[in-house]
């Protein structure tokens, strides 16, 4: 037995050994939860430490979670083959696709490897987009797909050098029809249930996400929050680690073709089906970072004008130090296992959109056994597309109106009338727009403004008022008619 005393004089190498000793034994346990389809326990041991420890075993306990989460029937299985092989219409950004594709894998060395494994990222990609043609790709969906690419072909990659090292033009003569089925399913079970959010043409609901992170802080520590004032910066910071789920920072390695640590947040992110793992894991090395943070503020502050400027370059930089710190990722990834279902109602008071993976799919609440029809992600999915139509509706109609009523507002300045009129009547014209974002539909006309007609006080602004009303009335319909 190892007393505490001995533990401290532990070399390196016993360390690995006993690391070795643990892995080994999970993966019997893995193995076992395998045979007898316990996808329960599967769960909790990719919760656990060290994840699903092992790449011969990663892609079956990915592809059992995510099967099981979301149920395929074998009509949408037959619509799904049927208009992937006869799809001929191009997906608007298979060029953007291709251009990040060639930027892709460039950790591996092997120029005809790195190729091989580029034309089947692009295949996959292609495959999705246009299977489901009103998701929009976003830069960095690639590097995702990169990593489940690597994991289902890991042994492959390993123990089958000869086939790598010739080029391919078609995905089976590297792998065969059943991995190729294994592996778009798992792609596209993982795009569904957890990236929906990020795969329409703006970015709202991914700023929707990122605003959690100061929530998150808050929950654990209000001093750093109140310190750098966290509500009133927008998380730009940790954008590219929320749209790739760091898998833009963490590569995979040459020869070993393994990243522990980033496949390890894979499968916490698939056993707790929950992807606020990314946000809850960016808050945590914010918080694992505070005397860094603060003293790098307290040096700097003096060489920013903006205090916001500052906060965002010490939380990048810092960030970017970390994320190559492996005993850093270890103290991350242990606080995120203990405290990512602690803590919930920030999307209480977040505007995350009620369709968002966060509030369904990937929300972390559901039990092992749960699951979801491909339906109903569909229908999310709809919903989603709609509500960010409205928005960039809604965010276009704002911008115009705010013009207008700063124009009209310099326009009743400008005219010779006492103060108090002039400034009942910009008031009268922001609610006269407020009106009009609440009941779209209502175009005004001159009898909105008769009620002041027969009121002593308000009659002489009334008369004012009607001087300009076809101007501003007007200007106000030709806006409505635009939008």
């Amino acid at each position: 037995m190892i007393t505490m005393g001995d533990e401290k004089t532990l070399g390196s190498e016993d360390v690995e050994v006993r690391s070795n000793e643990e892995r080994l034994l999970k993966q019997k346990v893995i193995k076992f939860a395998l045979q007898k389809k316990s996808t329960a326990l599967l769960a909790h041991l990719g919760r656990s430490k060290l994840g699903f420890a092992d790449n011969e075993v990663r892609p079956k306990c990915w592809s059992q979670l995510l099967n099981n989460q979301l149920k395929k029937s074998s009509e949408y299985k037959r619509q799904q083959l049927d208009i992937v092989l006869n799809s001929k219409e191009v997906h608007m950004d298979e060029h953007q696709v291709q251009l990040d594709v060639n930027r892709s894998f460039i950790t591996i060395e092997t120029p005809i490897i790195r190729n091989n494994l580029r034309f089947i990222l692009n295949y996959f990609i292609i495959k999705i987009l246009r299977l489901h043609p009103n998701l929009r790709y976003y830069q960095g969906y690639h590097d995702i797909i990169s990593v489940i690419i690597v994991v289902y072909l890991n042994m492959s990659l390993i123990n089958e050098q000869l086939k790598w090292n010739v080029p391919i033009n078609d995905v089976n003569e590297i792998m065969s029809s059943l991995t190729e089925t294994e592996l778009f399913n798992a792609i596209e079970s993982f795009t569904l249930l957890y990236l929906r959010d990020f795969m329409t043409d703006s970015l709202y609901f991914t700023i929707d996400q990122l605003n959690i992170i100061p929530k998150l802080i808050k929950d654990r520590d209000i001093f750093l929050f109140n310190k750098f004032k966290l509500d009133q910066l927008q998380p730009f910071y940790a954008t590219s680690s929320l749209l790739t789920v760091y898998s833009h920072d963490l590569k995979i390695e040459d020869k070993t073709f393994d990243n522990n640590i980033l496949f390890s947040i894979f499968d916490m992110i698939i056993s707790h089906r929950n992807m606020a793992i990314p946000l809850v894991i960016y808050s945590n090395f914010i918080v694992n970072a505070k005397e860094e943070l603060l003293k790098a503020y307290e040096s700097n502050i003096s060489n920013f004008e903006n205090q916001n400027d500052l906060i965002n370059v010490i939380i990048q930089k810092q960030t970017l130090n970390d994320i190559f710190n492996d005993k850093t990722w270890d103290d991350v990834l242990s606080l995120t296992r203990q405290n990512v279902l602690i803590n919930t109602s920030y999307l209480k008071t977040s505007n995350v959109n009620k369709y968002s993976v966060l509030y369904n799919t990937g929300s972390g609440k559901d039990q092992p056994l749960t699951n979801y029809n491909i339906k109903t992600v569909l229908n999310y999915m709809k919903n989603e597309l709609i509500i960010n139509e409205k928005r960039k509706i809604q965010i276009v109609r704002s911008k115009k109106f705010q013009l207008l009523r700063s124009n009209i507002s310099k326009s009743i300045m400008r005219m010779k009338l006492p103060m108090v009129y002039q400034i009942t009547l910009v008031v009268l014209l922001l609610l006269c727009s407020s009106y009009y974002r609440h009941f779209p539909n209502y175009s005004y006309n001159i009898d909105f403004f008769k009620q002041f007609e027969g009121n002593n006080v308000c009659h002489n602004l009334y008369i004012h008022f009607h001087r300009l009303s076809k101007d501003i009335l007007a200007s106000i319909n030709r806006l409505i008619a635009k939008t």
